[in-house]
């Protein structure tokens, strides 16, 4: 998922509820990437148009992959340098 998965959860259970459904989707050994902003409440996806996002921060996503059955392999978090803000969402 790249910023999918928290764009159509309208809250963490909903969040919760999707990474079930998709831990059953995956083959035995598979994996989930997931690419996110943390903290952010919405992206813009064009001029005007504001997609809402579930706010999470990372011991939320921690702990609903655990709550999920995921082994988490690895996890990294980063800051983006100020000018590489592009005004993309609220974070």
């Amino acid at each position: 998922s790249s910023f999918c998965l928290e764009s159509v959860s309208p809250d963490l259970p909903a969040f919760n509820r999707a990474l079930g459904h998709i831990r059953k989707l995956l083959r035995p050994g598979g994996h989930l990437m997931l690419i996110g902003a943390l903290g952010e409440s919405y992206y813009f996806g064009g001029p005007g148009v504001r997609i809402p996002v579930v706010p999470l921060n990372e011991a939320q996503v921690c702990t609903s992959l655990k709550e999920s059955d995921y082994t988490l392999i690895r996890l990294e978090v980063y800051t983006l340098p100020q000018d590489m803000r592009v005004g993309v969402d609220d974070v």
